[in-house]
């Protein structure tokens, strides 16, 4: 146990009570840091010309043409239109 856990932990009467307590602590700060990352995973949006950007330079007009289009592209339809 580091110095800083056992000063603050020194007086706990048992190893239930001081298991209880370090769990209720540790357990806490991971679910918090969990929601965190889950947050930031459903707030990440990827756009489609960082997709289209990578595409050689022989494609040059269709790049033009999907990031100039007025409506959205799905993924699916992306892809579907790289197969082509």
């Amino acid at each position: 146990m580091s110095d800083a856990l056992f000063d603050t932990y020194q007086n706990v009467d048992s190893a239930t009570l001081l298991w209880d307590q370090l769990e209720a602590r540790y357990m806490r700060e991971d679910a918090i840091s969990k929601k965190f990352l889950v947050s930031q995973f459903n707030s990440y949006t990827m756009s489609d010309s960082s997709i289209v950007d990578k595409l050689p330079p022989g494609w040059k007009d269709f790049k033009h043409r999907l990031k100039h289009k007025k409506e959205d592209t799905l993924l699916e339809e992306l892809a579907k239109s790289l197969r082509i």
